[in-house]
């Protein structure tokens, strides 16, 4: 599914690093808890939490307290979906550059480059059709299905959790709940590791997305101590600084200016 496109690639505070160092990465995950009593109470077991689910926040909530009150702890952390394992910008770019047009002439890989989302595009943005279209593929399960896996992350993350024994505990995504059971199952058909997925409630806005992930990763937290994400917004939107571990990832040659957005926190 992700044959011509970029491999991952994730970005930290300090630079680019390659996806096999997402495993690195997670080792140090794995010290902070052994050596911070008390700071990582997070886990999860490959028999609890190791189905492919479609839950809300209070449910995985209760789930997770559930494996502390039976003494099963292990280091775990969250993923994203869109642009951390489904290249969804640029398929979206590619649907939208045969409908409404394509003045640049960029291809796919360069516009999603230029401009990482759609409603970026300034002249999709100034076309009514092309703005509904936008509205109307967010909450459609037929464009979803269809989406590419970025090259290199399914393997990438069968490597996190044989390598380290962090696990993933759940997929957290501002995809409406609507799209849930879609999506657990293009999680499913693909081979990412069975987890729960947590979708952004449907009364929702999808302009307030950010906001609402911000906010169930800090009431996660601890029990959930890590997310790869691609977008540093969610850092930005939360009421107060996230006190778990952001790994900002992005697949894309000069992608989000991540670093630039960082400093800001």
């Amino acid at each position: 599914g992700g044959r011509g496109h970029p491999p991952a690639t994730l970005l930290g505070p300090t630079g680019r690093m390659t996806t096999r160092q997402l495993v690195f990465a997670a080792v140090f995950l794995s010290a902070l808890s052994a050596g911070t009593a008390g700071w990582l109470d997070f886990f999860t077991t490959r028999t609890d939490l190791r189905q492919m689910e479609v839950v809300d926040e209070r449910r995985l909530l209760l789930d997770l307290e559930k494996m502390r009150l039976n003494g099963k702890t292990s280091p775990c952390l969250a993923l994203d979906i869109d642009e951390t394992l489904a290249w969804t910008g640029g398929y979206w770019m590619q649907q939208m550059q045969s409908l409404f047009g394509n003045p640049e002439g960029l291809s796919v890989e360069a516009m999603f480059s230029k401009y990482k989302l759609c409603q970026n595009v300034p002249y999709w943005q100034e076309n009514p059709a092309a703005r509904q279209w936008m509205s109307d593929m967010r909450a459609c399960p037929e464009m979803q299905r269809h989406l590419p896996v970025i090259e290199d992350a399914v393997q990438c993350v069968a490597n996190l959790e044989a390598e380290t024994g962090i696990k993933v505990a759940a997929y957290i995504t501002v995809r409406p709940a609507s799209l849930a059971a879609g999506t657990a199952e293009w999680l499913r058909a693909r081979g990412f590791p069975a987890a729960r997925v947590v979708a952004k409630p449907d009364g929702v806005p999808f302009e307030a997305g950010n906001a609402w992930k911000a906010g169930v990763l800090a009431r996660l937290w601890p029990r959930i101590a890590a997310i790869v994400d691609d977008n540093p917004q969610v850092l930005l939107k939360g009421e107060r600084p996230y006190p778990g571990l952001f790994f900002l990832f992005g697949h894309a040659p000069g992608g989000p200016d991540a670093d630039a957005v960082l400093l800001q926190l």
